[in-house]
């Protein structure tokens, strides 16, 4: 463990020289990459906000789907083979039907 985190640091630390001497290419035209970073480091930054924002979706609808896939599976109805077809092949989209057609109609 100690080793690994050892090499993560070598590695951080040698790229971060690498990109202090670098220069980067904006509309072919070299210029500092501290100007780079000054200029477009937002794009990466909203960037970075888009990936963790649609992880949390990504992980919610899993749960979700997870969720409903269970429910299906120890409900008592005519249906049930159907609607885990539907819940296996649609996802989170059959998840959303079958929780707005079954789940709350139970209620």
């Amino acid at each position: 463990m100690r080793a690994s985190v050892a090499l993560a640091w070598v590695l951080l630390l040698t790229s971060a020289a690498s990109l202090a001497s670098a220069s980067c290419t904006v509309n072919g035209k070299e210029v500092p990459c501290d100007e780079f970073w000054r200029d477009y480091g937002w794009l990466f930054g909203a960037m970075g906000i888009f990936w963790v924002v649609a992880m949390i979706v990504a992980l919610v609808g899993t749960v979700f789907w997870i969720w409903m896939l269970i429910d299906c599976a120890n409900r008592n109805f005519k249906e049930k083979t159907t609607w885990i077809i539907i819940l296996a092949v649609g996802n989170i989209l059959g998840a959303i039907i079958y929780y707005l057609l079954v789940k709350r109609k139970g209620r």
